[in-house]
């Protein structure tokens, strides 16, 4: 029993030994005690937009000029011959936080990313009531190779020849929604991406686009042309209710996978060099117009319209053919 009890003893002083060791020294550190929180900029790694942070000049309310990580913390209220927020630096990501930035009499546009600088990205807010656009990017050099997110462009301009959401080439629009604003919607310089946006109740066109992509995009009850477009790709898109055509095409335009309804042409294709494909034409005054050669016409389909088409000489044109009964692999399906 002896023996037994001095083991345990050993084993149990061990393991005391081995505790002691691991919870270190009882004695605090000198001196005071330092605190262990994060600072602000710690936890908010970004900048608030405000009059201390980004002051204003006499072009604009807020003025961005640092490279940098910006938000809103409120609503920004526009000011008569002012800019709202003016970007003056490449590399700037500005988030709206959901935040409206409003205009008012004689404001100009509500967010400009000054021409010739790149790489801006604005996302996740409402442009509304300017007299200028909502975003303009474009004059002189555009602001080229920008992101621009989620944004709600709405009422802006003063008549059919402005735009709301004017972005420089090389540049991304995705999510946006343009509305009811007094010119077109949304123009894309050339090599612009426009991906599932909606421009609906301009008093101009829907979407302008050159010499990029349009997709999954809906262009309804404009003024003008729904969605107009120049060496382009257009997939997966419907133009419904436009007053003037539903998609307009020029040079090099390929425009697939599309719906233009109730409009005065379907499409109308000037110039040369453009492909329409795999697009559904119901309900217009004329399903499609091509005024010069050197266009492709196939693969489409017709329905209700109270002329077909007028296509001037020298296009390659599938047969127009009854679904039922066609042979073609190139022709237009008339219903």
């Amino acid at each position: 029993m002896k023996v037994q009890t001095a083991a345990a003893v050993a084993i149990v002083g061990g393991m005391l030994s081995v505790g002691a060791l691991v919870a270190g020294p009882l004695s605090p550190p000198a001196g005071p005690v330092a605190p262990t929180y994060k600072t602000l900029s710690e936890v908010e790694p970004r900048i608030a937009v405000g009059p201390t942070t980004t002051p204003g000049d006499a072009n604009s309310v807020y003025r961005i000029t640092q490279p940098g990580s910006y938000y809103l913390a409120a609503n920004v209220q526009g000011v008569a011959g002012r800019h709202g927020i003016e970007i003056e630096s490449d590399g700037v990501t500005l988030d709206l936080r959901g935040f409206e930035v409003l205009g008012a009499a004689g404001t100009l546009d509500g967010v400009r990313v000054t021409p010739g600088f790149r790489g801006v990205t604005v996302r996740d807010g409402t442009l509304r009531g300017w007299k200028g656009a909502g975003l303009s990017a474009v004059g002189g050099p555009n602001a080229d190779g920008c992101i621009y997110e989620n944004l709600r462009v709405v009422g802006n301009g003063t008549d059919e020849n402005s735009y709301a959401l004017d972005v420089g080439g090389s540049s991304t629009v995705v999510g946006c929604m343009a509305t009811s604003n007094l010119g077109t919607g949304i123009r894309g310089n050339n090599g612009t991406l426009i991906a599932r946006c909606t421009a609906a109740g301009n008093g101009g066109d829907g979407i302008i686009c050159g010499a990029g992509t349009v997709r999954d995009c809906l262009a309804r009850g404009n003024a003008y042309d729904g969605i107009r477009a120049g060496l382009s790709v257009i997939t997966g898109c419907s133009a419904t209710a436009n007053v003037g055509a539903g998609f307009t095409l020029n040079n090099g335009t390929i425009a697939e996978s599309c719906t233009s309804h109730s409009n005065g042409w379907g499409f109308y294709i000037y110039s040369d060099g453009s492909r329409m494909e795999g697009n559904t034409i119901v309900r217009n005054t004329v399903g499609v117009e091509v005024a010069d050669p050197g266009n492709v016409v196939v693969r489409n389909t017709f329905r209700a319209n109270t002329t077909t088409d007028t296509i001037a000489a020298g296009n390659e044109v599938g047969p127009f053919e009854f679904a039922a009964t066609g042979t073609s692999p190139w022709g237009n399906i008339r219903q």
